[in-house]
């Protein structure tokens, strides 16, 4: 086994576990306010979702010196890797706790060797193919020194995407969604804005709900995304001052179709793809796509399509001012929401708006002060 394949697999695979794990938020709040259920559970994913970790525990340290988000190292034929716990900005972090995990470095290398294999099988089956029209001496080389080299060469570049296409399927990062949302908040910026808040509130909600681990990351990224079809829609018909007419409000259901046709085209998001269709479904069946009804519709869409209502009514529009929280909360206590889901959010109305303000305060915001 190459130690650089070693020392691959391992930096990628901390990498990941850091950026999937450990600078995020609600781990770091779960760490903070000594959450040892929701702790449990994504120390549990993590180790299902890495069957080469062998163990996973806190330890008391002193990371104030640190400066990259982990430490790879060994003792004997033991491998540790040490991580700093931050929440998603990576500006605020736990300075007197770290993650350490030991990995099997056995495990690890039967993984790399059947990842060998595969590579080899692939080549075999002719899925790699090689055209070279060469001399028989190349650069004082002999034609199989020089064929081994660039095979080899392929295969640590083969080795190196595979690796890393392993790892991503696990994980990806609500950062790598940046670009999109980048470009959303050019083509439409009252929406994109929108997502950022309904993002939030859904998150909070959803933990109030009892949605834990990747589940809650899964909702705040459906948040972010939600609407991310309205690119697709005109631009005069989003910002139209006053109430749209049949036709146009037809057109504007449409963005869920949309949403949910670009969300499958990203492996990392697919599996989103049902959160999302569904987030304008109503629980008496008045809403949109299907017209599902009660409990055909998720719960983690129906804490979205109720953070969602919530944002437009008290997010500020071209076309109108926004709400009051309380008046708006005590519109959608009227409508066909998950009543239990409103009751929480009456009652954290006051944390979920101090949450939106600080947003706000950083120029990103379209909630009203509460």
């Amino acid at each position: 086994m190459d130690r650089v394949d070693f020392a691959l697999f391992m930096e990628l695979n901390s990498e990941s576990l850091s950026r999937g794990y450990f600078q995020w938020t609600i781990f770091y709040n779960a760490v903070k306010s000594n959450d040892i259920e929701l702790i449990r559970g994504i120390f549990k994913e993590v180790r299902t979702n890495h069957p080469q970790i062998s163990d996973i525990r806190f330890i008391e340290s002193d990371n104030s010196g640190w400066t990259k988000p982990f430490i790879i190292y060994s003792r004997g034929s033991r491998i540790f890797v040490d991580f700093i716990i931050t929440d998603d900005s990576k500006i605020h972090s736990i300075p007197d706790r770290i993650v350490r995990i030991e990995f099997q470095s056995d495990k690890i290398i039967h993984d790399l060797q059947e990842s060998r294999d595969l590579l080899f099988e692939s080549i075999k089956n002719d899925n790699y193919q090689f055209n070279l029209d060469i001399e028989e001496h190349y650069n004082g080389l002999t034609l199989y020194q020089f064929i081994s080299c660039l095979i080899a060469g392929i295969l640590a570049l083969s080795l190196f995407r595979y690796i890393r296409f392993r790892q991503q399927r696990f994980f990806y990062n609500v950062y790598g969604l940046e670009q999109i949302i980048f470009l959303f908040e050019k083509t439409e910026k009252y929406s994109a804005h929108h997502s950022r808040n309904v993002a939030k509130i859904s998150v909070l909600l959803g933990s109030k709900c009892g949605i834990k681990g990747k589940k809650l990351n899964d909702l705040k990224v459906a948040g972010l995304l939600h609407d991310i079809g309205k690119i697709s829609i005109p631009v005069e018909i989003l910002n139209k001052k006053g109430a749209l007419d049949r036709d146009e409000f037809d057109v504007v259901k449409q963005h869920v179709q949309h949403s949910a046709e670009i969300v499958e085209h990203f492996t990392e998001l697919a599996h989103l793809r049902d959160l999302i269709y569904t987030h304008h479904e109503k629980l008496d069946g008045t809403g949109y796509p299907e017209g599902l009804k009660g409990d055909q519709i998720p719960l983690a869409s129906r804490v979205l399509a109720i953070a969602d209502i919530f944002e437009a009514l008290t997010g500020k529009r071209p076309y109108r001012e926004p709400m009051e929280p309380e008046k708006a909360v005590a519109l959608m206590e009227t409508m066909s929401l998950d009543q239990s889901v409103i009751v929480i959010l009456k009652n954290n109305l006051d944390s979920i708006c101090r949450e939106i303000d600080q947003e706000k305060h950083r120029g990103t915001s379209s909630l009203k002060a509460c």
